[in-house]
């Protein structure tokens, strides 16, 4: 069953909660357009990327009054804000102390060793 046409994209807002105090969000909040169109998946992975949340980390999506939404464009109001809780994330990165907050941080791929690559040599005999 597909979604009508005559449907508009609608305006939302993304507000990450800190894990270490819920009552505080991240500074950026992420504004998009949903579309119809739009699934379930592409809206969670855009979220996930927005704020770096990488390795196995997962998401939920809450209302004003805490409920629990499916990230779906007929669950969303236009001009909504949808606040991000981080879900999966270890009891060593809700601790406070400096170490935990470094091991919680997304981490980048490592690259391998460099290698040379010579040009190749003409024997010119």
């Amino acid at each position: 069953m597909s979604p009508p046409k005559n449907q508009q994209p609608k305006h939302v807002m993304f507000e990450l909660l800190l894990p270490e105090a819920p009552q505080h969000r991240a500074r950026l909040p992420m504004r998009v357009m949903i579309s119809p169109h739009d699934t379930t998946e592409s809206i969670l992975s855009t979220v996930k990327n927005f704020y770096g949340l990488y390795e196995g980390k997962g998401v939920s999506f809450e209302d004003r009054q805490g409920n629990t939404l499916i990230a779906r464009y007929e669950n969303f109001e236009a001009d909504m804000i949808i606040y991000v809780r981080v879900i999966g994330e270890t009891l060593q990165a809700q601790n406070s102390d400096v170490q935990s907050r470094v091991s919680a941080s997304p981490k980048k791929p490592r690259l391998d060793a460099a290698f040379e690559m010579r040009p190749p040599q003409t024997n010119h005999a």
